[in-house]
């Protein structure tokens, strides 16, 4: 792990928050498990506590334990993670009612961003991942666009800078059209 690594899992570790590149947009996230610092991802953004959040796992077997996958097939997960979509299913009870806003969904990414994965990895629990900017507010795509008041910002710039595709696989459509969403149209043929 660089320095830049290093310095973002302590924090994380500890309950901090930062701000972090993505394949898509800047994020903003700390441990699931710290529900302090989850409200105050709420507070700094100015966002109402009733609208969920969004979690980035490292790979599909942590996802596994955060969220139903049982009818999804290997060949629609292989075909859009890593990337930029984020997919609303049916969370397992290890994602809080805080995160959700008291749905059963949960929303999961898993960020074409091999060092942010590197991250995530080692702290061995998925981040919170919703956009590093106030509620209402332009999504920063680099980390000097980065205004909130946490504990660390990442350096970096996002490749895509669009915010990611949402799909909701209870029902099967796109949510939110954002990026590549041509490209998972045509995997959700595969549902």
């Amino acid at each position: 792990m660089n320095q830049n690594q290093e310095s973002a899992l302590k924090i994380l570790k500890g309950g901090g928050i930062i701000a972090y590149p993505t394949d898509t947009t800047f994020g903003i996230g700390c441990g699931i498990l710290f529900t302090k610092s989850i409200s105050r991802i709420q507070e700094i953004k100015g966002r109402d506590t009733q609208k969920a959040m969004s979690i980035a796992c490292s790979s599909l077997e942590m996802a596994n334990k955060y969220a139903d996958f049982s009818n999804l097939p290997k060949e629609f997960l292989d075909q859009i993670f890593p990337g930029p979509v984020t997919l609303l299913l049916a969370k397992t009870n290890l994602v809080s009612d805080a995160i959700t806003g008291g749905s059963h969904k949960v929303g999961l990414r898993i960020p074409n961003h091999p060092e942010i994965l590197a991250i995530i990895s080692e702290l061995d629990c998925p981040i919170i991942t919703t956009s590093a900017n106030l509620s209402g507010h332009k999504d920063p795509v680099k980390d000097s666009e980065v205004e909130l008041e946490i504990d660390y910002i990442y350096p970096g710039e996002c490749p895509i800078k669009k915010p990611s595709t949402i799909i909701d696989i209870e029902s099967k459509t796109i949510i939110r059209e954002g990026a590549d969403c041509t490209r998972y149209r045509e995997a959700l043929k595969l549902l």
